[in-house]
């Protein structure tokens, strides 16, 4: 089920830098979560067999294709999480972080013109420490519920 034996001897062709660029741990991790939730679905094993045939084109061309295994490794992640629920480690961090920054950067901003332009910095410092809180909490809680990978 989900190519995982050949998807694993796949990546383990890759070198450790490679690998990770690729993010290859969360593809095993994806497998693994799939198995033990014991998820079947035919929409989603041609997205593993898309990926690997992807990634054996890519061990001989690395350069020419490292694009089009992320570019299906997001569209597999994007149909974990919106069909079956399932959240990639780093998706709630990555996400609150990026909301903490705006709203951190619009309220320092609105400081500076009234207070002090030190205000800038704080804005944007609390809202990324405030940002990365929730999306940790939110990460924990997947991870509590079984849906994180």
């Amino acid at each position: 089920m989900y190519c995982k034996q050949e998807i694993l001897s796949q990546i383990e062709l890759f070198d450790e830098k490679q690998a990770q660029r690729l993010q290859l741990s969360s593809i095993i991790r994806a497998i693994g979560k799939l198995e033990e939730k014991e998820i079947h679905d035919s929409e989603l094993e041609k997205k593993f067999l898309i990926l690997k045939e992807l990634l054996e084109k890519t061990k001989d061309d690395y350069k020419g294709n490292k694009n089009a295994v992320s570019k299906a490794h997001n569209e597999l992640t994007e149909y974990l999480r919106k069909e079956h629920g399932l959240i990639a480690k780093g998706y709630y961090s990555s996400t609150y972080m990026a909301i903490g920054l705006a709203i951190g950067t619009a309220v320092g901003v609105a400081l500076m013109n009234t207070v002090n332009t030190a205000f800038f910095a704080i804005g944007i410092g609390s809202g990324l420490a405030i940002g990365l809180g929730l999306g940790a909490s939110m990460e924990k809680k997947a991870e509590e519920q079984g849906v994180l990978y």
